[in-house]
């Protein structure tokens, strides 16, 4: 099964009947042709089911039958819902036939549905999935969609401060439980604890996962990029990490970097880079996105005068440097020539952004892409794809009717910081919008809940009401109650050149609650280097 993108095939697959759009070639096809013959299964309806199942590995919409962006399953999900039963008809035609290699199952021995399971809602609670209303599911031969009618416009976004140390990068542990990986600029990832909502980040500030100081090239632009796992990391502890190095410094600090002639490039005419030699410092990049998947929203941040949110896809042209957002980019100069407009097949945006159209005092937006909500803390949000502003005064939601139609419509919404946070959040002069600095990115834990990883701390999202938010979908919504605790603000600085590193955001003068004193921030950026450290392995 190609989990990366389906592919377009001009004839039809000899065995599942797929043509256009799939996600197996003619070997793949062959492969589960002989499978399904070693089955040897004797009754016709319940050998006719069994094929469909088989052959979802070749649907377009495998990687979402196969729930490959959450747990891989061995079988995909089967419709159980309002408008197609085809678990309860699975059930119905297999329960009692005997099936080698059983597609439900993990063992060579020929088993019945009935022996796996002791009924059909048994079956398809295993089968179906827990949401079987809003995923998507095999009807048959074809993958069904969820119902297209939008979900309540969600009032807003409630997060609460779970730590107050600026991270860049956070990654779950690939062992499903509740830890997760968080990362900084500089190179230190550290190991923590999610714990309940309503209770801070629980780790070790000194004892470090791993210290790549020492590797890392730090400047307002490079540093720790960010780290991913292989798929089988419980058992043979191999990740991978992306970051920027210094060859004149670090002596494995490898990479190619060429002088392309055939384009103009002069070597001799090569000169400094902010003071660096030519190729000085490269990047780090070692099977970055093992776990990576076809159509996953994008942020782009355009040279000219928009942003950009892209679907990703294999191999695909966003356009670049033809177009900026959906308009032609035009320009004096640029390496590699001229590129006509009708020579490429652009894959527009789902979406754009003027750089103007922010709350930013910057007068400049700067997309960061999160993720789509996939949690159950907030039913409102579920489906949407969340996405906010660098400068951390906006934040919006994207919503995609039809679902996997590619046709998206945004709302900007509104956020704040819950009173019952674990960390008091400050806020933006006298408004209820979070002191957020910048917001380096979006990160996803097992649960898949979203947590904002920023210049002033790690955030989690929280069921809406306890920021005074109602969810139409909520029966138990109630209102926070009142509390006598002021809020706590954040005044601005005048507005700082655009230049400005991200690692030092627009300078801030802290307002603490009465009676306390405020740590600046310089003396919570980086932790002290002792405790054990684990050395990454080689990715060979």
């Amino acid at each position: 099964m190609n989990t990366a993108w389906p592919l377009e095939r001009n004839t039809t697959l000899a065995f599942c009947g797929y043509s256009g759009l799939t996600c197996c070639n003619a070997t793949e096809d062959s492969a589960i042709m002989a499978k399904f013959t070693a089955m040897n299964i004797t009754d016709s309806s319940c050998a006719s089911t069994i094929k469909s199942i088989l052959c979802a590995k070749c649907n377009p919409y495998s990687g979402e039958l196969y729930t490959i962006d959450d747990t891989p399953r061995i079988a995909p999900v089967l419709c159980n819902n309002s408008t197609s039963d085809f678990c309860a008809a699975t059930w119905n035609m297999c329960k009692n036939v005997a099936i080698p290699n059983n597609p439900f199952s993990q063992t060579s021995t020929p088993k019945k549905l009935s022996e796996l399971y002791h009924s059909s809602s048994d079956f398809c609670q295993s089968a179906s999935g827990p949401i079987t209303e809003q995923a998507v599911c095999l009807n048959g031969f074809s993958a069904q969609f969820p119902p297209t009618e939008p979900t309540p416009t969600p009032e807003g976004i409630c997060i609460e401060r779970l730590d107050n140390m600026s991270f860049t990068n956070m990654a779950p542990h690939p062992d499903g439980s509740n830890r997760i990986f968080l990362a900084t600029q500089s190179g230190i990832i550290f190991l923590a604890e999610l714990q309940d909502f309503g209770h801070a980040l629980k780790y070790n500030k000194s004892q470090p996962f791993l210290d790549l100081r020492n590797r890392v090239y730090l400047d307002y632009e490079s540093g720790f990029m960010g780290l991913a796992f292989h798929p089988n990391f419980t058992n043979n502890g191999r990740f991978f990490v992306s970051y920027n190095c210094d060859s004149k410094k670090t002596p494995d600090c490898l990479g190619k970097c060429s002088c392309n002639s055939e384009i103009g490039c002069d070597p001799t005419n090569l000169g400094t880079d902010n003071g660096a030699a030519p190729c000085q410092y490269q990047a780090v990049i070692a099977e970055y996105t093992v776990n990576g998947t076809s159509n996953s929203p994008s942020t782009d941040h355009g040279l000219s005068t928009v942003d950009e949110v892209n679907l990703l896809t294999k191999a695909g042209n966003y356009g670049w440097r033809v177009y900026d957002g959906f308009d032609l980019f035009h320009t004096n100069w640029t390496p590699g020539g001229s590129t006509p407009p009708e020579s490429i097949n652009p894959i527009f945006p789902i979406l754009v952004m003027h750089h103007s159209d922010t709350h930013s005092n910057l007068d400049e937006a700067v997309l960061v892409a999160g993720y789509v909500y996939r949690a159950r803390t907030d039913r409102c949000l579920y489906g949407r794809f969340i996405y906010a502003d660098l400068y951390g005064f906006d934040m919006w939601t994207a919503n995609e009717l039809p679902y996997m139609s590619g046709n998206f419509s945004s709302d900007r919404v509104n956020f704040t910081c819950s009173r019952q946070s674990p960390i008091p959040c400050r806020f933006v002069n006298s408004t209820t919008i979070p002191a957020l600095g910048y917001i380096f990115s979006f990160g996803q834990d097992n649960n898949k809940d979203i947590l904002l990883i920023t210049y002033t701390g790690v955030y989690r999202i929280v069921r809406s009401h306890l920021c005074g938010y109602k969810c139409m979908l909520d029966s138990d919504f109630s209102s926070p109650a009142p509390t006598e605790e002021e809020p706590i603000y954040q005044q601005l600085a005048p507005t700082p050149s655009p230049v400005l590193s991200p690692s030092n955001p627009p300078s801030v003068s802290m307002q603490p609650p009465k009676g306390q004193s405020s740590p600046p921030l310089s003396s919570i950026a980086q932790p002290p280097t002792t405790g054990p450290f684990l050395l990454a392995p080689s990715p060979n």
